[in-house]
Parts: C-alpha cells; structure tokens; sequence
C-alpha cells in the first residue's frame, strides 16, 4: 500500500492492493470425498487511513473491497464460487525504525466483513448461478494481522509491504 504521511505521528492516509489466496471451507464440502479444493487467487482493494499517538503506537481503519472466493472439483467438474466482500479492520498499529528510511509495522485488531455478491460459475463461464448470497451471512466478524516493513519514498510519500492474514468468526 501507498501511505502519504510526513512521519508516524498524526494522520496518514493511502490507498492499498492485496493480492490474496483465499479459501471457503465448510463442513459439508469437506466430508464429501468427491469434493476437491483448487488453490484460488484474488485481489483486494481500498483506502487505508492511521492515527499515530506517538511514533510507536496508533489506530488503524481501513476500508477495501475484497475478491474472494473459492476454486473446487466436484464430480470432475471446476467449478468457482466468487465472493465480494466490504471488509473494515480497525486495528492496534505498532512502528518502530528499523533505519531512517525504514519502519517495522505490526497491525492487529477485528475486522467487520459484509456481504455485497456472491455467484457460482463452472469453468469457462457457463452454467452460472448469478446470485448465490442467501448462501452467505451478510456481515461476518473476524480479526485481522498484518506484519511487515514500510520503506520512506519521499518526505511524504511510503511504500508499505506487509503480509496479510485475516480469518472469519461467523
């Protein structure tokens, strides 16, 4: 993510992309032994906002459209169930200089998830079931961990590259 900010202290505010594996699980694709996940990436994307109290310490409010979803073989059929998602984390921010052009962040906080689509589509596109949501709970609560390092570009401008990991509750 890009973040604009003159230092970790006050309000800084970026725009963020997330490349992302994600996974579906639920019980009763798990016990049919016909049921095959296939690895499926996706991409998430928004604004990131972060208030430093101090240079060490702060909060941290996101808001970002996430593409997830998952990739399957059922009966020797792909399929892809595709699922969006208005994800919002709020979360605990920890900085500390590595070097004066360098910072370690770690982010920790829940997250607040809500429904916007959700399909079905077998591979190559056809046999599509256009909305699915009723399949899913419109608002999910979970937690959020991010960890990683941000690299000063300019006075005001900083690269942010962070691993991502986030899981569901509900």
């Amino acid at each position: 993510s890009f973040i604009v900010s003159n230092a970790q202290e006050g309000f800084c505010l970026g725009i963020e992309g997330t490349p992302q594996l994600s996974w579906l699980l639920n019980k009763d694709d798990m016990n049919n032994t016909n049921y095959q996940t296939v690895g499926t990436f996706n991409s998430s994307w928004g604004i990131t906002s972060q208030y430093g109290f101090n240079k060490n310490l702060g909060i941290g409010l996101n808001a970002l459209y996430s593409f997830q979803g998952q990739r399957y073989i059922l009966s020797n059929v792909e399929s892809y169930r595709k699922v969006g998602y208005i994800k919002v984390p709020l979360m605990f921010v920890y900085t500390t200089e590595v070097s004066p052009k360098m910072l370690f962040i770690g982010k920790i906080g829940p997250q607040f998830d809500f429904l916007t689509n959700a399909s079905l589509t077998t591979k190559g596109g056809t046999n599509t079931v256009s909305d699915m949501s009723s399949a899913y709970q419109s608002f999910n609560f979970g937690a959020v961990i991010h960890a990683g390092f941000s690299f000063k570009l300019t006075d005001m401008l900083m690269l942010d590259i962070m691993l991502r990991y986030d899981y569901d509750f509900t």
